[in-house]
């Protein structure tokens, strides 16, 4: 018994090696947001945490090799308790190397001061997110930082979520963009500053496929392959929009959501990407 434990402990072992591959996981958290990096070296870069702490936690178990505790990065988009409150969990199970967040910090009081609390018990380097910033998170993966500019919007529909860090992820020739949950306004700010940027494979839509959300122009600045849609089932917003899902429609883009298709994965060689649902 004890051979076929210690066996079956190493086919685990073997089984979650690097392989090489870019793994992306768009992490079915409910009503909210979580990506999850796994690096062609073995790396773990976590984008937001979703709204129940122990989903997060449970999600990166499922994903990550059972001996990783730490993360190379930690990106926390925006404050809303739907991004932030599995982060807050997520940060006293494993070690950050590195935080990158939004610099507006007006959300949720108590979340907010929990997040900072647990921010400073870990001692993890925090730097405000503003375009024009770039991670190498390795050699051939980086990560550039398209927004916000250091002029936050205000009174808009939502400051906060017209805050959020938006991120392109760059692998060989493969890119993704991933929008946070921004609105029309920073939308179109977005465009006006990186337009010509924004081309990517695959797109994380904006703000769980919201009316606000994802636009033609937007769509057609980054022409994506692939659309990922964090978002409940059922779910009191309506999300995602019939509108949004008639732009991806009409345009031919496949639209895998996690309301109905679990966890995605994306899998790439740094070339062409290929997409794993749950279900």
């Amino acid at each position: 018994m004890a051979l076929a434990a210690g066996c079956a402990l190493l086919l685990a072992a073997l089984g979650q090696r690097p392989d090489g591959l870019l793994h992306f996981w768009t992490l079915d958290v409910g009503q909210g947001d979580s990506l999850l990096i796994g690096t062609p070296g073995g790396q773990a870069v976590l984008i937001d945490g979703g709204p129940d702490p122990a989903v997060a936690t449970r999600q990166l178990g499922r994903h990550l090799p059972f001996w990783q505790h730490t993360l190379g990065l930690v990106v926390l988009t925006h404050p809303h308790e739907d991004h932030i409150t599995g982060l807050i969990e997520v940060l006293k199970h494993y070690q950050a190397s590195a935080v990158l967040e939004t610099p507006f910090n007006a959300g949720n009081p108590q979340l907010e001061d929990e997040w900072q609390g647990q921010l400073a018990l870990a001692g993890v380097p925090v730097t405000l997110a503003t375009d024009g910033q770039t991670v190498a998170v390795e050699p051939g993966l980086t990560l550039h930082v398209f927004y916000p500019t250091a002029h936050l919007l205000s009174g808009t529909h939502s400051d906060i979520n017209n805050s959020s860090v938006v991120l392109r992820l760059d692998y060989g020739s493969v890119r993704m963009l991933l929008t946070g949950d921004i609105e029309t306004e920073a939308v179109q700010e977005l465009l006006a500053h990186e337009g010509g940027q924004l081309g990517a494979q695959v797109l994380k839509v904006p703000h769980h496929g919201s009316g606000t959300g994802l636009s033609p122009a937007l769509l057609a600045a980054v022409q994506p392959q692939v659309a990922l849609i964090s978002v409940g089932r059922g779910n009191p917003y309506g999300h995602p929009a019939p509108s949004t899902m008639g732009l991806l429609r009409d345009a031919g883009v496949p639209a895998y959501r996690t309301d109905e298709h679990g966890t995605i994965e994306v899998l790439s060689d740094g070339h062409q990407v290929w997409v794993r649902p749950e279900r």
